[in-house]
């Protein structure tokens, strides 16, 4: 089970010698998680990634179309390519048939067939990806759009771009 939220609060209790945190969380189902109540749990907490931007999504999506009129091709093909080379692996995994482990917006590429298995790596589309691992797929697409002499941002402002993005 998983939760968004705010740590609200951390306290000590001295007569049970027991830490507390409260945390007001987005949404969820409060039926499900107090099926846990009283119970011992491992419990992670780290900090939301913020999710790519509106921004970040149109202009990787400008640069594609460039790169696909110039190679002739679609911009899907450019951006399978880009996938294939510079994507965020989620997972190595074996399976039967690819239908066995792709979920909402992963891609794969098989890696080598076995006998009764596939193996597979799992990418993540760019519908999955943080602002931080945008930004970096940006930068290797923008490379790429360079080595077919395509002009897209001076540094002064990819630099701009960066800030907007990764804050």
């Amino acid at each position: 089970m998983r939760f968004r939220g705010i740590l609200t609060e951390c306290d000590f209790d001295f007569e049970r010698a027991t830490h507390y945190l409260k945390i007001a969380i987005d949404s969820g189902n409060i039926e499900e998680a107090n099926k846990y109540k009283g119970r011992r749990l491992s419990v992670e907490i780290k900090e939301l990634e913020h999710a790519k931007t509106p921004s970040q999504n149109r202009f990787f999506w400008e640069i594609v179309s460039q790169m696909a009129n110039v190679l002739n091709t679609s911009k899907e093909e450019v951006y399978q390519h880009l996938l294939t080379h510079y994507g965020t692996p989620v997972a190595e995994l074996k399976a039967e048939k690819v239908n066995d482990v792709l979920g909402t917006d992963l891609h794969y590429i098989i890696q080598k067939s076995g006998r009764k298995y596939n193996y597979y790596l799992v990418i993540k589309g760019i519908s999955l990806m943080t602002s931080k691992e945008m930004t970096t797929f940006i930068r290797h697409t923008l490379d790429e759009a360079a080595d077919l002499n395509i002009d897209t941002v001076p540094p002064y402002e990819w630099e701009r771009l960066q800030g907007l993005w990764n804050r």
